[in-house]
């Protein structure tokens, strides 16, 4: 990774993408696509920080196209410019409403495509920044659960179009609720913190992700893992937890521990993303109902 903006071209015609390139002088990285079903599967893939579509690409269904970038989680914020002749412009006001952060006329006048370019980049980078801002729990600094949510819903599509395994694995505390009631707010969240760092350690992926679940509990998403993959992350947790040897005076030996739920799923025709968070908050209380600090596997 180089650091640079990345901007994904949706031109049927690939000649027109390789002028767009030497028109920025490497100032972005460009990805091309020639088709609309293309375009969306490099858009969830890659998740540029810009995308220009042509409006004449075969098949004509460019709003339908902005719309559905705008239905995925991974570009759904990330502005769309749409390029245009002037047989193209009575589509303008249409784009705008379907989704399209711009219309861009052709034939592309450099200074003026590279300006409003820029423009949008830096726009959208500062947007990113603020949702991570939004997205992070003050205390832990992992991901709220709100974001967990979102990171899953793209991890379960990805691994239903690329035939994955996708796990899922969930964390309680165990007697925490009575452990809150006796301390302070700031021994609560001092615990979450130590507790925060030693899951933080444990992952080994990037791709990867801990985050916040249930007020006081853990969520981790493991892309690409298989049962035993997933299993063996959790008892990794949970072995590291009970080594931590955090003080709880409301569990029966004294120390905090983890109950652990995990489910992995390979979605196929049928399956729903329900299925997964069912199967894996089931085998969560059934962690729970034997005496917790254990890993139960749906």
């Amino acid at each position: 990774m180089n650091g640079k903006p990345s901007i994904l071209v949706v031109d049927h015609n690939p000649s027109e993408t390789e002028a767009l390139q030497a028109m920025f002088g490497g100032e972005f990285d460009i990805l091309g696509a020639t088709s609309i079903l293309e375009g969306l599967a490099s858009a969830s893939q890659s998740s540029p920080d810009l995308i220009l579509v042509h409006a004449a690409l075969p098949g004509g269904h460019v709003l339908e196209l902005c719309q559905q970038l705008k239905q995925d989680p991974m570009v759904k914020d990330t502005p769309v410019l749409l390029m245009g002749g002037k047989e193209q412009e009575p589509l303008e006001s249409k784009a705008l409403k379907a989704g399209f952060a711009d219309f861009i006329p052709l034939p592309l006048r450099p200074s003026l495509t590279l300006a409003r370019v820029r423009q949008h980049v830096e726009a959208g980078q500062y947007r990113s920044i603020l949702r991570q801002i939004a997205w992070i729990d003050p205390v832990t600094g992992f991901a709220k659960e709100s974001r967990m949510e979102e990171f899953l819903q793209v991890e379960w599509r990805r691994a239903a179009r690329n035939r994955t395994s996708l796990a899922l694995v969930l964390m309680a505390l165990d007697n925490f609720d009575a452990y809150q009631r006796s301390h302070g707010r700031h021994a609560v969240e001092e615990c979450q913190r130590r507790l925060a760092a030693i899951l933080g350690q444990g992952i080994q992926r990037a791709g990867d992700l801990v985050g916040r679940y249930s007020g006081t509990g853990f969520v981790c998403i493991l892309p690409e893992t298989d049962n035993i993959g997933a299993v063996s992350v959790s008892e990794r947790f949970r072995a590291e937890v009970y080594t931590a040897a955090i003080p709880n005076p409301h569990s029966k030996i004294g120390i905090l521990t983890v109950s652990m739920g995990v489910a992995t799923l390979v979605p196929s025709r049928g399956d729903v993303l329900a299925d997964l968070r069912i199967s894996t908050e089931e085998a969560l209380n059934r962690a729970i109902l034997r005496g917790g600090n254990q890993v139960v596997f749906a």
